[in-house]
């Protein structure tokens, strides 16, 4: 019969991509490996809750809750939810038994979630996660990479710090098994006294669909993502000095065809390229053309495009922080972070390197690596 579970999942859509795509894979990855999943997501116009749950499998139900306006903060929104989400989960559990109870989305370690408003029953098996943010890179690292102020970074250090501290005291005697998105968040996991830790991100890459590699006549360094500057593009720029004058950036992206990143590159103007906001077929095809992904993110947890790339066969050149070697799994290259000063002429060595590395594209991120994940942590048996 398998075991019957309850999900919280504040993001939950199999028709978009970042953290409502991972919710619905995860949903339906959970569907194939265990009896019935009950499903607590935020309102969505776009779906019902019946066709919702026709989408992730014929042995889910879905229950909808109404959170905060769209132009109230994402946390705030977020807050809203957990608060409902844990006082449904308390009114269904009166209603029938679970075996299982899984804490899934936003994908963070810090905030506070339904685990923390609710008791624990006895024979009941909770889950957190996949779950990351304890990433945390030195003032003088933070400012190698973002090439600005650093106070930013020191705000989020502070203040997901306390919150985090408060949450895993809370928490960590409930939660039976922590699954984490990389190695920081594992660590930050055992350090606050969580029995079981698995490293797993919660990235299913549909492979089939990725373009094939053909590179360009060149080679072709590409960062594809947001400008905000911890994702490190001012870093990118930088090494652009140490690279041959035959090296051509392209860069993609919201918020990264700015008059502050295009200051920054002016003496390379005739070796870089704005491309903007792409949408996600383009954005693949400039991947299989280049000759590595640049991506040198303070504290990205499970960046998706890590896995694309080298699901490609691209290798992606990223620092010894966050998750996005984790992502990028046998063709990640992470540069040591150790000596900051130095950190464009390495990082420029490194995407030298990269141009020599001829690996076979890492294809780990598929279902069936989610779906044992899931039935490990639930106590199913895999046939």
């Amino acid at each position: 019969m398998g075991k019957r579970a309850l999900i919280f999942a504040f993001a939950c859509d199999p028709e978009k991509g970042s953290e409502p795509g991972a919710g619905a894979t995860l949903v339906r990855a959970a569907a194939r490996v265990t009896g019935e999943v009950v499903v607590i997501t935020r309102f969505e116009n776009r779906w019902t809750p019946e066709l919702l749950a026709s989408s992730l499998g014929d042995n889910v139900t879905v229950h909808q809750i109404t959170t905060l306006p769209t132009h109230f903060p994402t946390y705030a929104r977020y807050l809203a939810w957990i608060l409902g989400a844990a006082k449904l989960a308390r009114r269904l559990r009166k209603e029938k038994s679970f075996d299982v109870f899984h804490h899934a989305t936003y994908a963070s370690d810090w905030f506070v979630n339904p685990f923390a408003l609710m008791g624990k029953g006895r024979h009941e098996t909770w889950v957190w996660g996949p779950a990351g943010g304890a990433s945390y890179a030195p003032t003088a690292v933070s400012r190698a990479v973002m090439g600005s102020t650093t106070r930013v970074e020191t705000a989020r250090r502070v203040a997901t710090g306390v919150v985090r501290t408060m949450v895993h005291a809370l928490t960590r005697r409930k939660v039976d098994v922590a699954l984490a998105l990389n190695a920081d968040s594992a660590s930050s996991f055992l350090a606050s006294g969580f029995k079981n830790v698995i490293v797993k991100t919660n990235a299913v890459i549909d492979y089939e669909g990725l373009p094939p590699r053909s590179p360009s006549d060149g080679p072709v360094i590409v960062f594809a993502g947001r400008g905000v500057r911890w994702k490190g593009l001012s870093l990118v720029i930088a090494s652009i000095a140490f690279l041959p004058d035959t090296w051509r950036i392209v860069i993609a992206g919201p918020e990264t065809d700015s008059d502050y990143y295009r200051g920054l590159a002016s003496a390379f103007s005739d070796r870089v390229d704005f491309l903007g906001v792409l949408d996600r077929n383009d954005t693949l095809e400039l991947f299989a053309r280049a000759t590595a992904l640049a991506l040198p993110s303070l504290h990205d947890s499970a960046p998706w495009a890590a896995a694309e790339a080298s699901g490609i066969g691209i290798p992606v050149v990223c620092l010894d922080l966050g998750g996005v070697a984790s992502m990028a799994g046998e063709l990640a290259m992470p540069v040591s972070t150790e000596n900051p000063r130095t950190l464009p002429k390495r990082y420029a060595a490194a995407l030298i390197a990269a141009a020599n590395v001829d690996l076979d594209p890492d294809r780990s991120h598929t279902e069936g690596a989610l779906e044992a994940c899931i039935a490990r942590s639930y106590g199913e048996s895999v046939a």
